[in-house]
C-alpha cells in the first residue's frame, strides 16, 4: 500500500514540477531505516515524507497521523509543519487528523534530521473503513493531493 501510494504521489508531484527521489520504486526491497535516511540526505531534499499506514489492536481507531523528530536543526518548526502536513491530508481526504507527535524515539527521522523529515500514517489498516480508503484510487488521490498542497506551503520548498 505504501509502495502503491508512494508511486502514485511521485508521479502527481513530478507532473508537478517537483523532483521527487524515491528510497525505494518496486516491493520486496530490504532497506534499513538509516539506509532510508542516507538515500533521503544524499539529494538534499526540502522535505523528507515517509509513508506508512498505522496498525492498532483498537479496530476502532482510525484517521491520519504525523511523527516528527524532536532534535536537530527543524526541531522548533517540525510540530507546526507536522500539523500543516496533517491538516492538509484531513481537508484534501475528509479523514480525520489525530495529531502530530515528536520524539527522539523515531529511529528512521532521527537520522534525517538534517531536513525537514515526516512519518505521515495516512490511516490504520487494521480499521475496515481506513483499510477500504485505502485501497481506494480515488482516495490515494486526495492524499496525493493533500500532500501536493502541504509541499506547495512548506517554507523551504
Amino acid at each position: 500500500m505504501n509502495l502503491e501510494i508512494g508511486l502514485k504521489l511521485a508521479a502527481y508531484l513530478e507532473s508537478l514540477g517537483c523532483e521527487v527521489h524515491m528510497t525505494r520504486t518496486e516491493n520486496d526491497v530490504d532497506i534499513s531505516n538509516i539506509e532510508r535516511a542516507e538515500i533521503a540526505l544524499s539529494y538534499s531534499p526540502d522535505v523528507y515524507i515517509r509513508l506508512h499506514c498505522d496498525g492498532s489492536d483498537d479496530s476502532s481507531a482510525r484517521g491520519i497521523g504525523v511523527f516528527v523528530t524532536d532534535m536537530g536543526p527543524y526541531a522548533d518548526s517540525l510540530g507546526d509543519w507536522g500539523d500543516m502536513l496533517g491538516e492538509c491530508l484531513s481537508d484534501s481526504t475528509g479523514s480525520s487528523y489525530r495529531g502530530c507527535w515528536a520524539s527522539s524515539t523515531y529511529s528512521g527521522l532521527n537520522w534525517a534530521a538534517d531536513v525537514p523529515s515526516f512519518l505521515l500514517e495516512m490511516g490504520f489498516m487494521s480499521n475496515s473503513t481506513d483499510d477500504e480508503l485505502l485501497s481506494d484510487p480515488d482516495y490515494q488521490d486526495s492524499i496525493c493531493e493533500g500532500i501536493a498542497v502541504f509541499v506547495s506551503e512548506m517554507p523551504n520548498s
